[in-house]
């Protein structure tokens, strides 16, 4: 009885190593703005863009951006403690969830990257 609860233990403990794994290497796809959909809710989607305009609300550690491709603009939220200084001029990589907020599509980001 002994070794098969080990064999289980190590089975599992080898599964979560895996998915762990795996879901740092899946990277989320690439995609404009205008290619935004509802179809899309609820995906994990990688943007570069322009940072518009960021509101900063301080006692809740919550920001508001607007973001800018070549094809559109979209409204995003981001939950960091990290608030976002702004470039115009400067091109950012966004990582996060499209959601829907008040029947309005909006990014619910991830990671900001800015690129070099």
């Amino acid at each position: 009885m002994k070794n098969r609860e080990l064999l289980l233990l190590l089975l599992s403990i080898f599964g979560i190593f895996s998915l762990l794994l795996i879901s740092n290497l899946i990277k989320p796809e690439k995609v404009f703005i205008t290619e935004i959909t509802t179809e899309r809710i609820n995906q994990q989607v990688e943007l570069i863009v322009n940072i518009t305009r960021v509101t900063n609300f301080q006692d809740k550690n919550f920001q508001i951006l607007n973001l800018e491709d070549e094809t559109g603009t979209i409204t995003a939220t981001s939950n960091s403690k990290e608030k976002i200084e702004i470039n115009k001029s400067q091109l950012y990589q966004i990582m996060g969830r499209i959601t829907l907020y008040n029947q309005t599509l909006q990014i619910n980001i991830n990671e900001i990257i800015e690129i070099v």
